[in-house]
């Protein structure tokens, strides 16, 4: 199920941070998940944990702790490798690049 082009409802965040307050994981998505940032340029945290089939407060703790099950990987690799939306400097991400994330 392709969630990256729909929109759902989502819950406000009691606690709204910009992406540039989540750390390195969060930016290491942001640059490889082009489908998945709103307009602003935030990762839209709540429909890939939804996509992912974990809660979004689950990914959110990804950030705050800067690490990742290993299980999450493939998946973020192939919806990278995947991604409509090319900025001209895109690589798509790889498992190595989780290598400093793994938790």
């Amino acid at each position: 199920m392709d969630l990256a082009n729909h929109e759902i409802d989502r819950p406000e965040p009691k606690n709204p941070r910009k992406a540039k307050d989540l750390g390195k994981l969060n930016n290491l998505l942001i640059r490889g998940l082009p489908d998945w940032l709103d307009d602003d340029g935030i990762l839209r945290t709540y429909d890939l944990a939804k996509y992912l089939g974990v809660s979004y407060q689950a990914a959110y703790k990804w950030f705050d702790r800067n690490r990742i099950p290993p299980k999450r990987i493939p998946a973020l690799v192939k919806l990278s490798a995947e991604s409509k939306a090319r900025p001209e400097d895109f690589q798509p991400l790889t498992a190595d690049d989780f290598m400093g994330f793994l938790g």
